[in-house]
């Protein structure tokens, strides 16, 4: 059976139901309690952790290594590259993703805050 999770701004409590609803009442204080919504991605790497890992060192390698550019002339240019880091992600993880409790406007604004423009512009088309 789901299990759905709410949240009653007033008293900040957060609980879980079994009950489906956009609001329910508080466990604590009686007012309306907002369902918090959430999701989960299957991972999209066939195989291990093991080989996970090694695939993204190996990405972060490549986007870190100097690359080499020809200019009009025909004349090669060596570019240094910020280094790259790449990691796994887990999606459940909210603070790690920059997702608040306050809900997707307030999300949006911790994107813009950190610089994550893309990202807040993607989110601010799925809120309109």
């Amino acid at each position: 059976m789901p299990v759905y999770t709410y949240r009653c701004e007033p008293c900040d409590l957060t609980f879980t139901s079994d009950w489906r609803d956009d609001e329910v009442m508080c466990l604590r204080c009686t007012r309306w309690a907002r369902r918090v919504w959430g999701f989960s991605l299957l991972p999209s790497f066939p195989g291990n952790r093991a080989q996970h890992a090694s695939e993204l060192s190996r990405a972060s390698e490549k986007a870190s290594a100097p690359q080499t550019l020809y200019d009009a002339h025909g004349e090669a240019h060596t570019v240094e590259r910020a280094p790259h880091s790449y990691v796994p992600v887990d999606l459940r993880d909210r603070e790690a993703l920059g997702v608040t409790s306050e809900g997707l406007d307030s999300t949006y604004d911790s994107l813009r805050r950190e610089g994550n423009h893309p990202a807040a512009d993607r989110l601010r088309k799925v809120m309109e």
